[in-house]
């Protein structure tokens, strides 16, 4: 583990919010002026288990809707990750039964991220009845 990962720089928490009984299962990532022109250093993501609530108060993805879930990400340059599995980014062992977790969350080289580009993909069935948010948490440098 390198000294950068074990050091927060600037961090800036992305929700995204799924409707109730959504119709698609790829879900857009909203623009994020904030971190349009930051290096983006790693990503992290959350599930029920770590967090209770959103920002927003909406509820938040469950352990099985992070297992099925997916990020691609469009750099500035025209590079892009393409579906990276959420559990690869996901460095919390929370306890809870069937949780997927990691040590160490890959390091970005300080990309800038096109958030608008950039989308979650959900492959797991039936999301169901409530609204609930994607968490995702940007640690960036300027």
């Amino acid at each position: 583990m390198s000294t950068q990962r074990s050091v927060l720089n600037k961090t800036s928490m992305i929700e995204v919010i799924i409707p109730a009984s959504p119709t698609g299962t790829t879900f857009n990532i909203p623009d994020q002026p904030l971190l349009r022109t930051k290096k983006t250093l790693s990503l992290e993501v959350y599930s029920v288990d770590d967090c209770t609530k959103s920002p927003s108060t909406n509820g938040v993805i469950t352990t099985a809707i992070l297992k099925s879930s997916y990020l691609t990400l469009y750099f500035s340059n025209g590079q892009f990750i393409q579906n990276i599995p959420f559990t690869r980014l996901h460095p919390i062992n929370n306890g809870a039964t069937g949780n997927a977790f990691v040590y160490d969350v890959p390091e970005l080289n300080g990309q800038e991220i096109d958030w608008s580009k950039s989308t979650i993909q959900y492959t797991g069935g039936n999301f169901g009845l409530s609204q609930l948010s994607y968490l995702i948490n940007v640690n960036y440098s300027d």
